[in-house]
């Protein structure tokens, strides 16, 4: 699957190389304009990412527990 934006960047490839309108870029590419012409109006959340990925980097994860070493060989619910 791809990305919205990466899509948008295909069409104003395709209108810069081919110097097409957005109309034929768009239907050239198989994108719907209304893809091309929309703008996001949530707030940035860079700041929020930016402290979670310093946390994450600082925290310690603990090891992953796998079902053999949970169950010890024995069988759960009999």
């Amino acid at each position: 699957m791809v990305r919205p934006a990466a899509r948008r960047a295909l069409v104003h490839w395709a209108r810069e190389a081919y110097q097409l309108s957005e109309r034929r870029a768009c239907r050239s590419v198989g994108v719907y304009r209304a893809l091309v012409r929309y703008r996001s109006c949530r707030p940035s959340q860079a700041p929020l990412r930016a402290r979670l990925r310093e946390l994450a980097a600082v925290r310690l994860r603990a090891p992953a527990i796998s079902s053999s070493t949970c169950c010890s060989g024995a069988r759960a619910g009999v």
